[in-house]
């Protein structure tokens, strides 16, 4: 059965390789940016310091380049193939900029998704569900506490066969919705917040086949993972 409780959602997805400092790709930023540009079909770009950020119109897109961290964010994709595919053409691209490296030295390559899913009824209800599912906290605890439960969310830390993986579950009125998830527009009334980074620190150099595999590995966990919360909850 279908689940009416969750409707649409906003979504940020962002990814970043951290990487041992390469003064030489501050020598020719202009042509990077220029390059990036043309090649991933996004039209502004500007050079601040030691960053090169190239971007679209709307801003839901863009790439980033400094001498120690690269990467990529979108906004509000519709499935996980659209977050594979930009990460797939963004990483060729920058892997071949000048003075890049076809292979480099990386310290940090790491995957982050922000779901915020519009929920059909009360915050109160939102966080029964959440608290009866997902973090409820032992009776000893709440004795202890000996007060009315607020709000319920919590940071879990996990390892798996990718790598290490974080994330934040809870109900979200929309004050504080948009202390997470960053529009000009506004949230909705209540939501489910979902947060989740993949990440790993890589023991050889890597290149862009190697970043590109696993990023789209990740993103398509994150996303399955978003869906059975939601599943989980729905069905509760």
């Amino acid at each position: 059965m279908a689940n009416t409780r969750f409707r649409e959602s906003f979504s940020d997805h962002m990814v970043e390789l951290r990487f041992k400092p390469n003064a030489k790709m501050l020598d020719r930023r202009g042509e990077c940016a220029e390059k990036l540009s043309a090649a991933l079909d996004l039209p502004l770009w500007s050079i601040r310091d030691n960053r090169i950020d190239v971007f679209a119109k709307d801003k839901k897109r863009g790439v980033f380049v400094t001498h120690a961290n690269a990467g990529v964010v979108c906004q509000d994709l519709t499935h996980p193939e659209d977050f594979a595919d930009i990460a797939e053409k963004a990483f060729w691209a920058i892997f071949v900029l000048p003075n890049f490296g076809d292979r480099i030295t990386a310290r940090r390559l790491g995957v982050r998704s922000k779901f915020l899913t519009k929920f059909e009824g009360t915050f109160e209800e939102l966080r029964t569900l959440c608290l009866e599912r997902c973090v409820k906290p032992q009776d000893g605890y709440l004795e202890i506490m000996k007060a009315h439960l607020e709000d319920v969310g919590a940071p879990l830390n996990f390892v798996d066969e990718h790598g290490h993986f974080n994330t934040h579950c809870g109900p979200m009125l929309e004050k504080q919705a948009k202390e997470l998830v960053e529009r000009k527009h506004d949230l909705f009334p209540v939501s489910l917040y979902f947060d989740i980074d993949y990440w790993k620190t890589p023991e050889d150099k890597i290149g862009a086949r190697d970043s590109i595999q696993f990023i789209q590995l990740c993103g398509r966990l994150e996303w399955e993972k978003c869906r059975a919360i939601i599943g989980l909850l729905g069905n509760a």
